[in-house]
């Protein structure tokens, strides 16, 4: 019983391999539809940070990417 649980630990993946690398690096912006209007929208809000909500696959990354591309500004 004792080995089954410590091949069971070993066998565990380390933090490393859970983080999806997708998450820490901005999507590429090249063959990517501008949307100056959305964008502009988004710059409009005066607050120091902004919350994006929207369905898997509305674009939210590409749209975060865009902002940070053109803003100049340093991004976390």
């Amino acid at each position: 019983m004792l080995s089954a649980a410590v091949t069971a630990v070993q066998t565990v993946a380390t933090p490393s391999a859970i983080l999806d690398a997708a998450k820490f690096t901005p999507p590429s912006l090249a063959g990517v539809v501008a949307r100056p209007q959305l964008q502009a929208q988004v710059e409009s809000i005066a607050a120091p940070a902004r919350w994006v909500c929207a369905p898997s696959g509305a674009g939210k990354s590409t749209l975060a990417a865009a902002l940070a591309a053109g803003s100049g500004l340093p991004v976390i």
